[in-house]
């Protein structure tokens, strides 16, 4: 993958992870809310290791997510 690719796949998942925590905003269901956040952040990791550099293995955080 090429670093614009990367970019426009990091782009593309950070806008997903904020249309998440903004429906999770919205919801009244703390569990629906619990795991749209927990899904956003998990975007928001995959977002940040693309433009890192793809070898890079995940955070600690991430991995306690799954």
């Amino acid at each position: 993958m090429t670093g614009g690719e990367a970019a426009l796949r990091a782009q593309a998942l950070r806008d997903s992870a904020a249309e998440l925590l903004h429906e999770a905003a919205q919801s009244s269901d703390l569990t629906l809310r619990d795991n749209l956040t927990r899904k956003a952040l998990q975007q928001i990791e995959a977002a940040r290791h693309l433009l890192d550099g793809a070898g890079t293995p995940p955070s600690r955080l991430a991995k306690r997510l799954h």
